[in-house]
């Protein structure tokens, strides 16, 4: 299926009477240097634990950009939430431009199913909760405060881990559940907490199925739009219709809707999709109130 990702950064700003709404995707931050397009794009903990499908922990790189890096003398280090860093997989060979790479870590007792084909293996013994990885460009480990040494690439911190990359740590996974980072690796805002959502595991390595987060659209990302605004006279019958008039299907995942009361410059509140929810091309969607009137709701 074709997807249109990341249109434009601002599409439609619309002025109601109760204030102001805009549909915008979350902007991506693009590294100008390969090797810091490198980044940690999945991290898993409940390998082997009660409810887990995979058998093993794991964490997974991604390379966004369009040249192959090469991972010799990398590592990716792990910690607990509140520990140091005590554990280290060194890295080799190449990571492919717009591809994965999947580092095995230690197995539990449970589990069904085995990773894909790692492209290394480690030894750790990771959290299904709160943790924090680190990838670096050297084999040693890293040392001072939070995120203060100069090897560090990406890091990653979930759930009450005492250290993070921004202003929150990423929500924290299960046994059933990894760490994500969002646009299938593309998005990274330095922030944890707005890049990562927690999902069903996907371990990918450097045999899968490459993703561009350059791909030019071949469509009109300026006529995905807020259509219709409706509002009645009493109660909470509102509802936003979006049109999908770009010639391509659109992911809502890579989109968020925020409402600026009394046409105000803050932001009062924010819908977000955190899971794949697609509007065909030529298609409308319907948000309604959850207290509107039931023939409003049916629409949504």
């Amino acid at each position: 299926m074709k997807y249109f990702r990341k249109p434009l950064y601002l599409l439609l700003v619309i002025s109601i009477l109760t204030g102001m709404l805009s549909l915008q995707p979350p902007e991506p931050v693009k590294a100008a240097n390969p090797e810091n397009a490198v980044r940690i794009s999945q991290a898993y903990g409940g390998g082997g634990n009660s409810g887990a499908l995979y058998k093993n922990d794991f964490v997974e790189l991604f390379n966004a950009s369009d040249e192959d890096v090469d991972l010799t003398g990398w590592s990716v280090q792990y910690a607990s939430g509140t520990g140091t860093f005590s554990n280290i997989t060194p890295l080799s060979g190449t990571i492919p431009a717009n591809s994965y790479y999947l580092i095995q870590q230690t197995a539990g007792a449970g589990g069904t199913v085995d990773l894909p084909t790692p492209d290394a293996i480690g030894d750790a013994i990771m959290s299904a909760t709160n943790f924090k990885v680190v990838l670096a460009n050297k084999t040693t480990f890293v040392t001072g405060a939070c995120l203060t040494d100069n090897s560090i690439v990406d890091f990653l911190g979930t759930g009450t881990a005492n250290c993070k990359e921004g202003n929150a740590t990423a929500p924290a996974p299960s046994n059933s559940t990894s760490a994500l980072r969002l646009g299938d690796g593309c998005q990274d805002t330095d922030q944890n907490g707005e890049d990562f959502v927690t999902g069903t595991p996907n371990p990918r390595n450097t045999e899968s199925a490459t993703h561009s987060c350059n791909v030019a659209p071949s469509v009109f990302p300026e006529r995905f739009i807020i259509s219709e605004y409706t509002e009645g006279s009493s109660g909470q019958n509102k509802a936003i219709e979006l049109y999908n008039g770009t010639g391509a299907d659109v992911d809502l995942k890579d989109y968020e809707l925020t409402l600026h009361a009394n046409g105000g410059t803050n932001t009062t509140s924010t819908t977000k999709w955190t899971n794949s929810t697609i509007v065909p091309s030529g298609a409308t969607y319907v948000i309604a109130h959850s207290q509107a009137h039931p023939d409003l709701v049916a629409k949504a």
